[in-house]
């Protein structure tokens, strides 16, 4: 079954980490399948990228080598030998932008 409550747990200027809770796996193994694109405003294309989660059974991925102040989709599908899930309804995530010196606050990487 499709995995529950997919989430990010935090962005950084280059990553995000994504986590989420199994569905039902028919009692067989199953790995995770995170599809990802950048948001590009005014444009309609999306050329998805895919990770592989490994070990299987993990509950949590760290998705890297991102752009600083983008904003990326993320969702995530199971797989396993019964078959596969559909993918989760898409979560919107922005990373940090670069700014020089100093810190401040952050919504880490959450839009609404």
């Amino acid at each position: 079954e499709i995995p529950l409550d997919f989430h990010m747990i935090n962005a950084t200027t280059d990553a995000v980490e994504l986590a989420w809770t199994p569905g039902f796996n028919g009692g067989v193994e199953q790995i995770y399948r995170v599809q990802y694109f950048r948001r590009t405003p005014g444009s309609l294309y999306k050329q998805p990228n895919y990770y592989d989660v490994y070990p299987m059974n993990s509950t949590k991925v760290l998705i890297t080598g991102l752009s600083p102040g983008g904003t990326y989709v993320f969702s995530i599908q199971s797989l396993n030998n019964l078959g596969e899930s559909d993918y989760t309804e898409g979560i919107e995530v922005n990373t940090l932008s670069v700014q020089g010196g100093g810190s401040g606050g952050s919504n880490n990487g959450l839009t609404s």
